[in-house]
Formats: C-alpha cells, structure tokens, sequence
C-alpha cells in the first residue's frame, strides 16, 4: 500500500473551514515562493521512521512534519499567524482515527517555535508534529 500521508494531510489542512479560511490553498511544500501571498504555510517531511519486527516491516511508521506559517507584519500579522496556528492544533493534535485514506494511532506536536523575518517583515512559526500511522 502506499504512502499516502503528506497527500492526506494537505487535503485535510485546506479542506478545514477555518484554515480554508484564512490561508485558502496556500499550503506549499518545501518553499514558497518569494513573492507568494501570505498568509501561507509550508511542509516539510523531517523524518520518517518504520517499525520492524522479526518478520520483517511491520506497516507502522513514525513521520515528523514540519509545518511553517507566515504572515506579513502589519495588518494583524502575529494574530493571523497565532489563528492560524491555533486552527493547525485543533485539527491535527492528539489526532486518531482516519485522515483521509490514513490510518492514524496518533498525533502530536513535539516541537514550536516562532521567529520573525526582518528583511521580509514576516512573522513566522513552525511546528513540527509526529504522526504514528499504519500504511
């Protein structure tokens, strides 16, 4: 079976009514470009772990993402970041059950943190969560 998790997890961070909301379809992998609209997030696959047993691959992985979102200082900038992020927790922290063809054990945050751009005026914050899964 494939690996349909990053997929699975798009689909579900622009399918949310209040993410929808705030960032649209503006969720890149990797970078965004320099002159994207913001607010926007990014993804980034960190790490991914599979669970073996004497028998082999045993279908259970561990994947860390990181998800960064941005937004342009002025305007509410640090409020949209923190909505945006605050909507990001709710719908994926302390996750089970399926995520579009994704069986989830869990999923947790297991890193934070904000910073903000200077030579872009853009405030930024990432998250990194820990997706157990079963492929």
């Amino acid at each position: 079976m494939a690996d349909t998790l990053t997929a699975d997890l798009y689909t579900a961070i622009t399918g949310d009514a209040t993410l929808s909301a705030l960032i649209g379809t503006r969720l890149y992998p990797g970078i965004a470009s320099q002159d994207a609209q913001t607010p926007y997030c990014t993804y980034n696959e960190i790490s991914l772990i599979g669970d073996y047993t004497l028998q082999g691959a045993s279908g259970v992985r561990t994947k860390r993402i990181q998800i960064s979102v941005f937004a342009k200082r002025g305007n509410g900038g640090r409020t949209t970041v923190n909505s945006i992020v605050e909507g990001l927790l709710t719908l994926l922290d302390g996750k089970t059950g399926t995520m579009g063809s994704s069986s989830l054990f869990h999923v947790s945050v297991v890193g934070s943190v904000s910073d903000y751009e200077a030579d872009r005026s853009i405030y930024v914050h990432h998250i990194d969560f820990e997706f157990l899964y079963n492929i």
